[in-house]
């Protein structure tokens, strides 16, 4: 029982910074994950970077198939042009190499 509650525990705390890093890194809802934004610019937008980010995601998540996709909330608004969007990427991609970096 105490095992479940800690999995619970962590399940959310991760959830928090998924959602947190969505509305830092790419200006997205704060409902919603990085997988979900990603999934839902990928399907509507088609442009090569949500698509490689999606694919890079998935690899991550390799023991669910099409994890971004499936991510993604009905009725979801995502609200940016394709500068910001643009913007955003780079700013994931530098966060990521420094990430990469400090460890």
């Amino acid at each position: 029982m105490r095992m479940s509650l800690q999995h619970n525990y962590l399940f959310r705390v991760l959830l928090t910074l998924d959602q947190t890093l969505n509305v830092i890194l790419f200006n997205g809802g704060e409902d919603h994950t990085i997988s979900g934004r990603v999934g839902h610019k990928a399907k509507t937008t088609g442009l090569w970077y949500w698509c490689v980010l999606e694919k890079l995601i998935n690899t991550l998540f390799w023991f669910d198939p099409d994890h971004c996709r499936r991510s993604i909330e009905n009725g979801a608004i995502f609200q940016t042009t394709t500068q910001q969007d643009i913007r955003h990427f780079l700013r994931l991609i530098v966060v990521a190499l420094l990430v990469y970096l400090w460890w």
